[in-house]
């Protein structure tokens, strides 16, 4: 009976290892895909839904002392939003970065890359590909070891890219649902202006607080998260300025300067999910805004 090799169990062990974390960040990303599959094909069905009824029979919405009409400005709105949302899902769907880049960024670096038994590209490129039929036991799990090692850390890296994409296209996605939402608020005819700004007005409080509900429920849950303070309090004070433009709209404010600045406000606070800083930056710019039409 011949003695284990203990370098062989070794490799063995370790590519067993790192296989479970391949194994995991890959199926990150594909649970990720299929997220944007799915939101892919709800955006088609609201982009149906907000062409029916923008081409649907009715008389022209103005706002007082505005020629502009409320349902284009909010199909133009929508149509907008649904190209950058598509664009961002696009972008995570597709590659994070040629291969020929990465190839000649290792070479600049002198790292000598291991040949992959993974990655279907380096394969498809590998001249010594058939050659490896010959290698010993030993090498050939050294060499998968470190390929299921160095594909998980690439892999991470690059579901962090589609994540950070899909959030963007999440914000523009829910953008546009906000303005097909308003859109079919001004086409009805049953309700008078001020009732349909009234309503208008509160679906977009509401949604502008949905982020301080939804950091209230996950402390009650004890959802594992570390909320940046500054921001949500960013988020009060926006909603709070977006509200008296629109309460001053119903009076005769600038509504078309209330709306604006409340649409742009909805984003900054979808967009601030990403990252600490940038969405400072952001929830402070969308307070100027609203200071401004608030002075205005």
């Amino acid at each position: 009976m011949s003695t284990p090799d203990p370098e062989l169990e070794l490799w063995k062990a370790r590519a067993a290892i790192f296989e479970y974390s391949y194994d995991e960040v890959l199926a990150a990303i594909k649970h990720q895909d299929d997220k944007l599959n799915r939101t892919l094909t709800a955006t088609a069905f609201l982009t149906a839904a907000a062409v029916a009824l923008f081409s649907s029979r009715g008389g022209d919405v103005l706002f007082e002392g505005s020629g502009t009409s409320v349902r284009l400005v909010f199909f133009v709105v929508f149509v907008v939003s649904v190209v950058f949302a598509v664009a961002s899902m696009l972008a995570a769907i597709g590659p994070t970065a040629p291969l020929s880049a990465l190839k000649r960024r290792h070479k600049k670096r002198g790292i000598n890359r291991p040949e992959s038994l993974l990655f279907y590209r380096l394969i498809s490129t590998d001249p010594k590909w058939d050659t490896y039929l010959e290698d010993d036991e030993t090498t050939l799990y050294r060499r998968l070891a470190k390929n299921f090692h160095d594909e998980a850390k690439t892999l991470s890296h690059r579901n962090n890219y589609k994540v950070a994409r899909s959030q963007e296209a999440s914000a523009f996605v829910q953008l546009a649902i906000l303005a097909l939402a308003l859109l079919g608020i001004f086409s009805s005819m049953k309700f008078a202006m001020d009732t349909r700004w009234k309503l208008a007005s509160a679906l977009v409080l509401a949604l502008l607080v949905l982020p301080l509900w939804d950091v209230a429920n996950m402390h009650i849950y004890q959802f594992p998260v570390r909320a940046s303070r500054l921001n949500y309090a960013l988020v009060a004070l926006l909603t709070l300025l977006v509200g008296v433009n629109l309460l001053l709209g119903l009076y005769g404010h600038s509504q078309w300067a209330a709306m604006y600045s409340a649409l742009g406000g909805f984003l900054a606070t979808r967009l601030a999910i990403a990252r600490r800083w940038p969405a400072t930056a952001l929830l402070t710019a969308a307070i100027a805004v609203a200071v401004g039409v608030l002075v205005a």
